[in-house]
């Protein structure tokens, strides 16, 4: 399948978390674009971010459900990762607008020595909250969602994904968010 053809297939499955059940998501591995609403306001830290646009709406974040090494994941349950997951350290697109927010990083695990943080259960359900409220998604089924997406990531260079984005636009937008992720104990 083309690019061209994948981004038509993408346009015919939107889905908006605070109207729509996710049941209709299906479960197997694909591809995902995360779109913010019409009208909602950013804090300031994206005010200097240049977005990139599909369907007239601002793009902030590609994702895949399933990965070369792993299809355990399916859209359906990466997508509740994101929106209903309460647990941003199943989440790098959570944690990415949880820190943006400010909201504080804690220990996700009994030890905290891993490394792995999530933010407090009130943070959390704020979070969920403005995310279904403000955001929305575009997903399409794709056997082998990882073959195309570093290509979708070039294309499009959504500012929210950090990993694998080498443009240099929105460069330093992306080096502040990953040190808000990962702040020097």
């Amino acid at each position: 399948m083309s690019i061209d053809d994948l981004l038509i297939q993408l346009s015919q499955n939107r889905i908006d978390p605070a109207a729509n059940s996710m049941n209709s998501v299906p479960e197997s591995t694909g591809l995902y674009l995360v779109l913010l609403k019409a009208g909602v306001t950013l804090p300031k830290l994206f005010n200097k971010v240049k977005f990139s646009e599909f369907n007239n709406s601002m793009l902030l974040y590609i994702g895949i459900a399933g990965s070369e090494k792993s299809k355990r994941n399916n859209l359906r349950k990466r997508i509740n990762d994101h929106f209903e997951g309460n647990n941003a350290g199943k989440s790098t697109l959570r944690k990415s607008i949880g820190v943006i927010f400010g909201y504080k990083l804690i220990p996700r695990d009994k030890n905290p020595r891993t490394g792995k943080t999530k933010f407090s259960a009130k943070d959390e359900e704020q979070l969920s909250n403005w995310m279904k409220q403000s955001l929305f998604l575009y997903f399409s089924q794709h056997s082998t969602p990882w073959t195309v997406e570093d290509e979708l990531i070039e294309k499009y260079n959504p500012p929210l994904n950090l990993s694998g984005n080498k443009n240099t636009i929105n460069a330093n937008f992306r080096e502040i968010v990953s040190q808000l992720r990962n702040p020097i104990s």
